[in-house]
């Protein structure tokens, strides 16, 4: 098909009315801190985790917990999260870093200083766009 399309093989990109939807990525590890950050467990829902932390702590009521997928993926209004990501911006010291490691070829592990704080703003910028746009916040 290169004599049809020279830009074969195609690609598709969604469009979305409100443009460019804001995205943060990061490494499984690093996204792991930050929802610890945020009060959400890695496979716990925002509901799940919200639930838990209004339970007494001598309670041996079952907490209503629901595992997301094993990858930690989840989801909670714009409102939520943007309160969660001021808190951790507020109450998160100063980031050091961690010094990563090399097998081989490969750079294990590692994180330089400052960078939960920059992350964290990114997130910030995310929940701004969400909530002005009346929309929710998925991670996975």
């Amino acid at each position: 098909m290169p004599e049809v399309c020279p830009e074969y093989p195609l690609r598709v990109h969604g469009t979305d009315p409100d443009g460019d939807v804001p995205e943060v990525n990061v490494s499984q590890r690093n996204a792991a801190r930050l929802l610890e950050l945020l009060g959400l467990r890695p496979g716990v829902s925002a509901d799940s985790a919200a639930h838990q932390a209004e339970a007494p702590a001598n309670s041996v009521e079952p907490t209503n917990q629901r595992p997301l997928t094993g990858d930690g993926a989840g989801d909670t209004t714009a409102e939520d999260f943007l309160g969660r990501v001021l808190v951790a911006l507020a109450l998160t010291p100063e980031d050091e870093g961690i010094d990563g490691y090399w097998s081989g070829r490969t750079h294990m592990g590692g994180r330089r200083a400052g960078y939960l704080q920059q992350r964290l703003a990114e997130l910030h910028a995310l929940a701004q766009w969400c909530a002005a746009r009346g929309r929710g916040v998925v991670w996975g």
